[in-house]
């Protein structure tokens, strides 16, 4: 059964024999978020997602889902959502900076045949002359964490310094699901550990058993025959 925040902060306390002081209770709750982070960025073969999105006549600029972290694979369609380029067949990626040399020199619009990531949106080049579809397959990151679960965030102060609301106590996530939370714990721990106990040997001790967690996770994965999203 999935955890939620809240759930593996308190397992995460009981088990460094934490419980109860608020000041350890904050370290942890930033080092199960920082944890959960690094997970996505650096496991990011559970967190796979796929959509279409849609382009319309004379639009470059095209907005990417809110829980975008990098691209897997990028399609052009037509408006029959029949494939027109591929990255086999020449649907490039470039840099921003290339993207804006390219249409600085043709303004002109044509079938688009490259693209660019820049802030949260894919901008494409020629400029297309009529609709098309973008099929996109994508790592994508949680919606929320409990950090951001707030009403009305504070810039000056983007981390919470309480413990959890009920709200953010709730929340779950896919590296809380029942094949995923050792490894999150672990990593949890090992941050904990390191920045807040200052205790490099326990540290790396939890560092290990996350990583022997995670060689388990990436096994079991492995053996699936379909995409490899996991339910919380």
């Amino acid at each position: 059964m999935a955890a939620t925040y809240g759930q593996m902060r308190d397992q995460i306390l009981m088990e460094t024999n934490r419980l109860g002081n608020p000041v350890f209770v904050i370290e942890v709750q930033n080092a199960l978020v920082s944890a959960v982070k690094e997970l996505e960025i650096e496991q990011i073969f559970l967190n796979q997602k796929y959509t279409q999105l849609s382009i319309a006549q004379d639009q470059f600029m095209v907005p990417l889902p809110e829980d975008f972290l990098t691209v897997l694979t990028l399609n052009l369609l037509n408006q029959n959502y029949e494939l027109i380029y591929s990255p086999a067949s020449g649907f490039s990626e470039v840099t921003y900076w290339e993207w804006q040399t390219y249409r600085f020199q043709q303004f002109t619009g044509g079938v688009p045949a490259k693209w660019a990531l820049f802030g949260n949106n894919i901008f494409l080049w020629p400029t297309p002359p009529s609709a098309f579809y973008l099929s996109l397959s994508y790592y994508n990151r949680d919606g929320y964490y409990p950090t951001d679960y707030v009403t009305i965030p504070d810039p000056n102060n983007p981390y919470v310094q309480e413990p959890w609301t009920d709200d953010q106590y709730n929340l779950t996530s896919i590296w809380l699901g029942d094949f995923t939370q050792d490894v999150t714990r672990y990593t949890a721990r090992s941050i904990f550990y390191r920045d807040s106990l200052q205790s490099p040997e326990l540290s790396q001790s939890d560092r290990s058993q996350a990583q022997y967690a995670l060689s388990q996770l990436r096994l079991r994965n492995s053996q699936r025959d379909t995409t490899p999203y996991l339910s919380l």
